[in-house]
Parts: C-alpha cells; sequence; structure tokens
C-alpha cells in the first residue's frame, strides 16, 4: 500500500486490521473519549482509522512480513475475503446495501464527535454525506471533487462504479 492513510482513503476502505493496530497513549486516550460520544460502528478497527484521520492524527502501516497468524474460522464476520467466491460475496453485498449502511453508520459515529474533527474533516465528511444523496451524474461530479480513493487503483474502480449506482 502506498497512497496516503488519510480521511479520503479511510471513509471509503478500511485497512487497519483489528488484532494488529496500535496506538499511543494520546490516541488511545482520543478513542477512549470518542467512544463514549458515538454510537454503536460496524468494525472497530475501521472506526479507529476513521477516528484518527479525522482528528488529524498520523497513521504508519507497516507492510512488511506478516509477523502474527490472522485466525480465520467460518464466524468471522469479514474474514480475509480472498478468492473469487469472496469477491463475488463482497460485490453482491455492495448491491443490496451493505456498503452503504456501514458507511451510513461511520458518518453517523464521525458526526457525533464533529468538534473533535479537523476543520478539513469536518467538511470533508459533509460534502461526502451530501453527494452520496444526490443524483447520479452531480453524484458523481461531487465524489469526483471530493477526491475519495482506495489504496489499490482496481478497488478505486470498483468505488467509482458502486458510486455510480448509487450504492454508496
Amino acid at each position: 500500500m502506498k497512497r496516503p492513510f488519510t480521511l479520503r482513503n479511510a471513509l471509503i476502505e478500511n485497512v487497519a486490521t483489528g488484532n494488529t493496530i496500535m496506538l499511543n497513549p494520546a490516541a488511545a486516550r482520543l478513542a477512549q473519549h470518542a467512544a463514549c460520544r458515538t454510537p454503536s460502528v460496524f468494525a472497530h478497527d475501521w472506526w479507529l482509522y476513521l477516528l484518527m484521520t479525522a482528528t488529524g492524527g498520523i497513521v504508519h502501516f507497516d507492510n512488511g512480513s506478516p509477523a502474527i497468524f490472522y485466525r480465520q474460522h467460518p464466524r468471522n464476520v469479514i474474514g480475509a475475503g480472498k478468492g473469487l467466491l469472496a469477491q463475488i460475496h463482497r460485490k453482491s453485498g455492495v448491491l443490496r446495501g451493505v456498503f452503504s449502511r456501514r458507511i451510513d453508520g461511520n458518518l453517523q459515529a464521525l458526526f457525533a464527535i464533529e468538534d473533535l474533527m479537523t476543520p478539513q474533516a469536518r467538511d470533508i465528511c459533509r460534502r461526502f454525506s451530501q453527494a452520496r444523496r444526490k443524483s447520479t451524474l452531480a453524484r458523481l461530479a461531487a465524489m469526483r471533487r471530493i477526491s475519495l480513493y482506495r489504496q489499490h487503483r482496481a478497488d478505486t474502480l470498483g468505488y467509482w462504479g458502486a458510486a455510480s449506482l448509487g450504492r454508496l
């Protein structure tokens, strides 16, 4: 992963794996404070990525060799998502509105701590929230102005597909 780890990425992609996140003391205090004020979120790791980027924190990502074994089991809520079947399942979830509902929850949680966010982050969230409700062409134009992205170009294309179908 080489693109910057910013709110413009965090709004549409979770790059944080919960069992490997490390927070410095200031970030841990922020997370505790924010947790008291936010509604339940879909994924704690995604929420931490959103929280840190929305409040001006710096996210470091170590893309080196894996140092732990990620345990997969049939009851994993998300799972590793590798393989064709997992891709099909994920894309059908986007079409059914699963991704959109997750973004709804994330935005609701962000707006609950809006006073902790940077002015730029508040503006990005507001514009993203408004853009999601626009008609197709207006939505796509507004999304382009916000400049959201995913870490990999193919995934960014998937984001644009979801945006064009109104599934964000």
